[in-house]
């Protein structure tokens, strides 16, 4: 016959089992509070929370997937998913999905489109994940998020952007887009028909590749300023190097290109082709040196001034040397004359007499 237990070891046992019972309760509240969470979450998620059986029934749909596909919960219960929220267009997609998913495969998230009770699409982001107990499958749940708004937001962007793109392809005038270090992002066809490069051949490539060392420097510089300052720079006239080698020259802008956020991410700019005025100018140039030295050569005291301000604009050695100076800059008939006014004949461009009559 086994001894009564004592007092002690009574007590001992009575406090153990309270101990058990307060973990017990302590377990139950935390597990009430956990099932009150996810409660909550499924209730109040703005996103389409739905769990299915096996077959791909609908089990339970939260206020979320109301909002988003017009169906009450009790009008989506005991339904196949597949048939309420998708049509033929995108059924084999949403299938294929579903028996991924059914064979214990989690669907990661994608971009999809499902429809509403009332036949209008939504852009959505789906997910699903199988619900497996003592290795058998006992259901689905499966997650849509709705992006409509970002989606019809990155359309009335890209929409934008190809208007944006359309107006610069149809400039006359080469816009370019580089990054940071000088390489081409973007280019219209009149940038390309300066350089004489296709679009695949330019972008990417450097300033360094189409400029001289110098001209490359300058580029720099400017780019650095632009960077520093904030402030785009105007008509800057630059050499570069086409595809075949021969020369022309632009005159360009340059701008800080920012991020939505504000931050600089490369620069852009129009770049004007005036070679041919570049050449014109040269050609001018030397032929006003060819006739200066032409004037210089002549055995004969010849200056040019001007007509309204009567300041010197050139004198040939000739005249330099007979008065031992060079008297450009200087008003003719202070220069020329030493007079103290203009003289008679220079009046109104006509001839004066002594009583200021013509």
């Amino acid at each position: 016959m086994s001894e009564k237990p004592t007092y002690e070891e009574l007590e001992q046992r009575v406090n153990e089992l309270e101990k058990e019972k307060e973990k017990n309760t302590r377990i139950e509240k935390e597990f009430v509070k956990r099932q009150k969470y996810l409660e909550s979450v499924f209730h109040h998620a703005p996103s389409a929370i739905i769990t299915l059986d096996p077959s791909h029934h609908v089990l339970e749909w939260n206020p979320g997937a109301q909002k988003i596909f017009g169906y009450t919960s009790e009008e989506a219960q005991g339904k196949d998913l597949d048939d309420l929220v998708s049509n033929p267009e995108v059924k084999q997609e949403a299938v294929n999905n579903t028996l991924k998913v059914l064979s214990g495969q989690p669907l990661k998230s994608i971009e999809s489109v499902r429809y509403r009770k009332d036949g209008t699409s939504v852009h959505v982001i789906a997910s699903g994940s199988p619900i497996i107990m003592d290795n058998v499958l006992k259901g689905v749940v499966t997650l849509y998020t709705d992006i409509s708004d970002r989606k019809q937001a990155e359309e009335a962007l890209m929409e934008s952007e190809e208007k944006y793109r359309t107006v610069l392809e149809s400039i006359e005038d080469g816009y370019y887009e580089v990054d940071m270090k000088g390489n081409f992002t973007f280019l219209n066809d009149s940038m390309c028909k300066i350089l004489g490069y296709s679009k695949d051949e330019l972008t990417g490539l450097n300033n360094r590749r189409y400029m001289d060392e110098e001209n490359s420097k300058e580029v720099f510089k400017t780019f650095n300023r632009v960077y520093k300052t904030g402030q785009p720079y105007k008509a800057i006239d630059w050499e570069l190097i086409r595809k075949d080698g021969s020369r022309c020259y632009v005159e360009t802008s340059v701008a800080l290109k920012r991020h939505s956020k504000g931050q600089p991410i490369g620069f852009q700019g129009i770049a004007r082709d005036i070679t041919r005025r570049k050449q014109a100018e040269d050609a001018l140039r030397v032929s006003h040196e060819r006739f200066l030295t032409v004037l210089d050569s002549i055995d004969a005291n010849i200056y040019v001034a001007d007509m309204e301000s009567y300041e010197i604009l050139f004198m040939n050695k000739n005249l330099m040397n007979t008065f031992g100076r060079n008297l450009t800059g200087e008003l003719c008939w202070e220069g020329l004359k030493g007079e103290s006014e203009p003289c008679k004949h220079c009046t109104n461009d006509q001839l004066i007499d002594e009583n200021g009559k013509p």
